[in-house]
């Protein structure tokens, strides 16, 4: 994924040396590194780069690599074949504020269970039984556990960046902890819907889990 366009970065002022392309491109190689680790050597394993050049130039760098991941998270969990057998898309849902802006423009279509992936953008958390992958935006927060309530076992991949969200019944939830993305996977109630984790996604977990559901704590390395 090439992020070589930071953004609002105006002109430099008169008499103020404009610093290297070269340079800029190597730190924010370097951030890139750093943020995805081990997680990018894995997850984006074998997938195409993920990227428009009209989303990298208006899109959060943030974002972008979320968007990235959460792609991943698609490729690399299975669903029931019964439950895509009459797809003709993925369905990658958002729901609440939309944190991704123009960066889901970097995943909009690309393969994902060979079909290609549809952003849907909602405001109602009864139409989220429709979709495979549910992210609920932090606006969400309040009512995480009622929408995971109203799911059931439905299988729906549930992600968020919503401290606990896993210990409420979600299946990943993503934190930011000094510039680096991890997250933490409950194994057992994503089988319990019938969805089943690769081995490359439980890999990256470490020992340390929550035995009542199943967490396991991710992180790059």
């Amino acid at each position: 994924m090439r992020l070589t366009n930071p953004i609002g970065r105006g002109k430099p002022r008169a008499g103020t040396a404009s610093r290297p392309a070269a340079g800029r491109s190597g730190r924010l190689s370097a951030r890139i590194k750093l943020v995805l680790g081990g997680l990018a050597a894995l997850l984006l394993l074998g997938a195409s780069t993920v990227g428009t050049a009209a989303a990298e130039a208006t899109a959060s760098r943030e974002y972008l690599i979320k968007a990235a991941i959460l792609y991943n998270f698609a490729r690399f969990t299975e669903w029931p074949e019964q439950v895509l057998a009459s797809q003709g898309e993925f369905r990658l849902c958002i729901l609440g504020a939309d944190p991704f802006g123009a960066a889901l423009a970097s995943i909009e279509n690309k393969p994902v269970q060979g079909r290609p992936a549809a952003i849907v953008l909602l405001r109602d958390p009864a139409q989220a039984a429709s979709c495979q992958l549910l992210y609920l935006s932090s606006s969400e927060a309040a009512r995480a556990t009622q929408v995971l309530e109203a799911l059931g076992a439905a299988p729906v991949l549930t992600v968020a960046e919503i401290p606990l969200f896993n210990r409420g019944g979600g299946h990943i939830e993503m934190l930011t902890i000094d510039d680096r993305v991890r997250f933490g996977i409950n194994q057992g109630g994503a089988e319990r819907v019938g969805l089943k984790f690769s081995a490359k996604l439980l890999n990256l977990a470490d020992p340390t889990f929550d035995g009542n559901q199943g967490t396991r704590y991710a992180a790059p390395r």
